[in-house]
């Protein structure tokens, strides 16, 4: 016997050696040294055994070295044999798991015989009872069966009369959620793709056993099912085909009566949902008793929480019983309203409001029923509302009407409808109520139902003359930006949103300037963002973007003059990048923000200039303003794209403003001066964001002409000797980007490499303690070269490491080596700039971390943070599988765990994380050191430096382990795990705590 198969059957499954021998002999079958069949014969007394604890080691065996094997080892035929060899053995209790995971195994992954397949749901169906299983047994089981419908359906269709009534007896009583959703979505493919007619009742009695769904979620939810899904699929498996209405209907309508809110909703649904597939005849026959459950329960036992489900279960109702035509509309129209008219006539009936939601929720959405409706109630009403009533029942009487005049609109009723001989009396009422003075419990809701009641009037085609409707609207105006009460001034805002899709020009001409003049005021505070909030959204609505873009800059020019508050100038600007990205999103408004994008550009370029030119530091959020023209250059057209190209190189390279900017010539601009104020730093910004848009003949025809090698020298020389690091990063960036697109890249390289040589060495190699700027522009350079592939690349990068030892530079350094690798440095996807040569970025980083490795290892202990940090960030930046001296840099993680120093614990435990998730045998050995240093990082006393970062980020590695290892190597340290996590159960951060708790559930549950 093959000694590997002889310990694997000797120890336990658990036991380190069979998980040992199981890996010798799966690897030794991948080399081909030993074969499937091999073990099969070495096995052929053990699977066979009468011992059944022998037997399933056996099976056990051989199951799981076949499935972890390469695949390309095992052939289809042998891939038959396998399956049939479990297919016959499923009445072998003490193996079945292991039969069934290869039978799964198989069915996913290989190709077998196809006679074969036919055979597994047979066998499966006579050979198993799956209620009498665990539930890990049964969660397989159901595996194979979605397999087997997802893969081999063409299979089945064959065998569909043997399978779909095994399959629907097989199922029954199911209660594990996971094994539950694969039932509903057999079920699912058998009525769309098999013969189902002849057992729709078994199918219907298998599925609404599960109705209602009462499944709650557990703590933490490992299985990632819902209450929401359970109730999706069975909803989705009670409508799927109609024959199912007969049997559906009636038991749905029986529970509307349930004393459980749930059971009635879940009805509701599926009644609606039924609509478009159930058969009407189903719906017709039941309509009496429908109404009356419907009815009762709506009256009676729905209370507030349902209300809004039968409101709306009601309204999809009419819809259903309108496919039997007006006879039918007019039968569920009586049967559904007679009672509620009653009520509101009772004008004291407690079930008043909800009669009034009722009859409009009956009539909401068909033009027949409400017609119907309004002939029969309407005169009436009106007679009524024009009577003296307290004011208890002119305020219920007029959210009636107003409720009535929504549906009006929503009909698009004409001119001629009975409704219109009324106006008189409608707009006279709604007034009256806002102006009613009586101090009453009513007065809030007759304002509110007054101002609902007017729109609804100013809505509707012809009602209300010009002048009317501009009163409503000058009254809105006034409530808008005077109110003290939110809840008005949003319903005034959302009113003139309505009205401004018919009287856009009215909003135009006297809302907006109300608002403007509003924003001129330096009021940092809510109503201040609600005045801006109401700008955006009647501008987006109205499309009106040019006027308020350019109202907004003009307010934000002047608030700089004048000096206005940071906050105000930042809600300015964050408003016009609102207005842009809510306009693109638009498709029919994108073309309209593209339009403003020179009144933008000549602006915002004007202010920056002239703040340039004065040397003014304060210009608060250039970020910002760098951010929205990205936005810009993102949907510009090449054309225009080659425009801004231009004006922004002539203000660089010539020192030229353009004429409409208006600024002082006299004064003169100097764009690249590295005693740059904020806004020449928000200019170069941008001067990166249009060269990275630009294609290639517009960059060679026009950036490449401006930009001569003159020019660039200069910028060098003003870089390596400015103190200025951060215009020293971004003018570096641009130079860099400059020489990743230049075309002649031998001609270009070579600039670099004599920049370098004898610009920036004369600095870096001096005695010079401020070496800082000329640092970041040889990091930039030598990005270019790595990305070239040019081996000086090496050399360079060396060179920063080498530096890292002086404290003076080590954090330069290490930023250096960053933005060398950094794939997003530039504001556009990286593609669209460059690809690097793998081969080249896979030897380059590790001869870098060789490097790394060496200076860490010669240089003092304390001394080495800086050579950690710097490798923590090359490695973040690499792929991980093609690192070449792992066994050399875990130690070293590892060691920086038990450093005194946030940074480097964050950087450590974010690349052994990586290690754990890609290659987890690589801390196999080292798991217990590991976990005992996560767990005191997890506890905020322990060290200043143990941060809320680095907390979260040892929990998260902690969660994470738990799932990426064998139970084996877990057990032994679970307890010390869940013991010392109570400390982080008690973090004074919530979200510390949080993590904890999911962690602690993840080690709980580990067996």
């Amino acid at each position: 016997m093959i000694p590997e198969i002889q310990t694997f059957i000797e120890n336990k499954s658990s036991s380190p050696e069979s998980f040992d021998s199981l890996n010798k002999l799966i690897l030794e079958v991948n080399n081909r040294n030993v074969s499937i069949l091999m073990i099969v014969e070495d096995l052929s007394d053990t699977l066979v055994s009468t011992d059944p604890k022998v037997r399933a080691k056996g099976i056990e065996l051989l199951i799981r070295v076949f499935c972890s094997c390469n695949i390309d080892t095992i052939t289809p035929k042998m891939a038959s044999v396998i399956l049939k060899f479990c297919l016959e053995r499923l009445n072998d209790l003490h193996s079945l798991q292991y039969l069934l995971d290869g039978i799964l195994y198989i069915l996913n992954n290989l190709n077998a015989n196809i006679e074969i397949i036919k055979e597994v749901p047979k066998a499966m169906i006579e050979e198993l009872t799956i209620q009498g299983y665990q539930q890990t047994v049964r969660h397989v089981i159901f595996k194979c069966y979605e397999t087997l419908v997802d893969k081999y359906l063409d299979v089945l269709k064959t065998i569909e009369d043997t399978f779909v009534p095994g399959f629907v007896q097989t199922v029954e009583g199911e209660k594990d959620p996971r094994n539950i959703m694969i039932i509903f979505k057999i079920i699912k493919i058998i009525v769309s793709e098999l013969n189902y007619k002849p057992y729709v009742e078994d199918i219907f009695e298998i599925i609404f056993c599960y109705f209602p769904i009462t499944f709650k979620a557990p703590p933490g939810n490992v299985i990632k099912i819902t209450t929401e899904d359970l109730k999706n699929g069975l909803r989705e498996c009670l409508v799927s085909v109609p024959e199912l209405s007969k049997f559906a209907i009636p038991q749905l309508i029986e529970k509307l009566s349930s004393r459980l809110d749930n059971t009635k909703r879940d009805a509701l649904d599926v009644l609606i949902a039924g609509g478009d597939v159930y058969n009407f005849e189903d719906y017709s026959s039941n309509l009496d008793k429908l109404t009356e459950i419907l009815r009762d329960e709506a009256f009676d036992n729905a209370g507030e929480v349902l209300e809004e489900d039968y409101i709306k279960a009601i309204t999809g109702f009419t819809k259903i019983f309108s496919r039997g035509g007006n006879e039918w509309i007019d039968k569920y129209v009586d049967q559904m309203t007679t009672k509620p008219i009653s009520y509101i006539k009772d004008f004291g009936h407690p079930r008043g409001k909800f009669s009034r939601n009722i009859i409009c929720a009956v009539i909401k959405e068909n033009e027949y029923a409400f017609n119907k409706l309004i002939n029969q109630v309407f005169p009436d009403l009106m007679t009524k509302i024009v009577q003296p009533n307290p004011p208890s029942v002119q305020s219920f009487l007029m959210e009636y009407v107003k409720n009535l005049l929504s549906i009006a609109n929503l009909q698009n009723i004409s001119e001629d409808h009975l409704i219109y001989q009324y106006k008189d009396t409608l707009y006279r009422e709604f007034n009256k109520l806002k102006e009613c003075d009586d101090d009453n419990d009513f007065k809030k809701s007759m304002e509110i139902t007054s101002i609902g009641g007017l729109y609804e009037l100013a809505n509707l085609k012809g009602f209300l003359s010009d002048e009317q409707i501009k009163k409503i609207i000058g009254d809105y105006n006034n409530k808008l930006l005077q109110d003290p009460r939110e809840e008005i001034r949003k319903l005034c805002l959302k009113n003139l949103l309505g009205i401004s899709s018919k009287n856009s020009n009215l909003i135009i001409s006297d809302t907006l300037p109300l608002l403007y003049s509003k924003l001129k005021e330096d009021m940092i505070d809510s109503n201040y963002e609600w005045i801006l909030q109401s700008t955006e959204d009647i501008t987006v609505e109205c499309k009106f973007y040019e006027d308020t873009m350019n109202k907004l800059i003009d307010i934000y020019d002047k608030g700089i003059e004048e000096k206005k508050n940071k906050d105000y100038l930042t809600k300015l600007l964050e408003s016009i990048k609102n207005i842009i990205e809510r306009g693109i999103k638009i498709e029919d408004d994108k073309s309209l923000i593209i339009s403003c994008f020179p009144l933008f550009k000549n602006n915002i370029l004007r202010i920056l200039i002239k703040n340039s030119i004065n040397q003014r530091e304060e210009l608060p959020n250039v970020e910002l303003i760098s951010s929205i023209f990205q936005k810009y250059i993102s949907i510009l057209a090449k054309n225009q794209i080659k425009k801004f190209n231009e004006e922004i190189l002539s203000i660089f390279i010539d020192n030229k403003t353009l004429d409409l900017m208006e600024v002082d010539n006299t004064i003169k601009f100097e764009p690249f001066n590295e005693n740059s104020p904020k806004s020449q730093t928000c200019l170069l910004n941008i001067l990166i964001s249009v060269t990275c848009e630009v294609d290639d003949t517009i960059f060679k025809n026009t950036t490449v002409k401006k930009v001569n090698e003159k020019y660039l020298n200069k910028l060098v020389d003003r870089i390596i000797n400015t103190l200025n690091s951060y215009y020293a990063n971004l003018a570096s960036k641009f130079i860099s980007l400059y020489c990743i697109r230049f075309n002649n890249e031998k001609k270009i390289q070579k600039k670099i490499k004599n920049w370098i040589e004898k610009d920036i060495y004369s600095i870096i190699n001096s005695n010079m303690v401020f070496k800082e700027c000329a640092i970041i522009l040889f990091s930039w350079l030598s990005k270019v070269l790595y990305i070239k592939s040019n081996n000086d690349a090496t050399n360079y990068a060396m060179k920063l490491i080498s530096l890292i030892h002086n404290q003076n530079h080590d954090s330069s350094c290490v930023n250096g080596i960053k933005t060398i690798f950094d794939k997003t440095s530039y504001p556009t996807e990286t593609e669209k700039l460059y690809t690097v040569d793998k081969t080249f970025e896979e030897k380059l980083i590790n001869t870098l971390l060789k490097e790394l490795i060496t200076t860490y290892k010669n240089s003092e202990q304390g001394k080495n943070l800086s050579i950690i940090i710097a490798l923590g960030v090359l490695l973040k930046l690499s792929d991980i599988k093609k690192i070449a001296n792992k066994d050399e840099i875990k130690p070293i993680m590892l060691y920086a765990l038990t450093l005194p120093n946030a940074e480097v614990l964050s950087s450590s435990i974010e690349i052994l994380s990586v290690i754990v998730k890609i290659e987890p045998n690589e801390l196999k050995n080292d798991l217990t050191t590991l976990v005992e240093f996560l767990l005191k990082l997890t506890k905020a006393r322990n060290s200043p430096s143990n941060t809320i970062k680095v907390r979260v980020l040892s929990l998260r590695l902690l969660d994470l382990i738990s799932t990426m290892y064998e139970s084996y190597l877990l057990l032994p340290i679970k307890q010390t795990v869940l013991n010392e996590l109570d400390s982080a159960l008690d973090d004074n951060k919530k979200y510390v705590r949080k993590m904890a708790v999911h962690c602690r559930n993840q080690w709980f549950t580990l067996n």
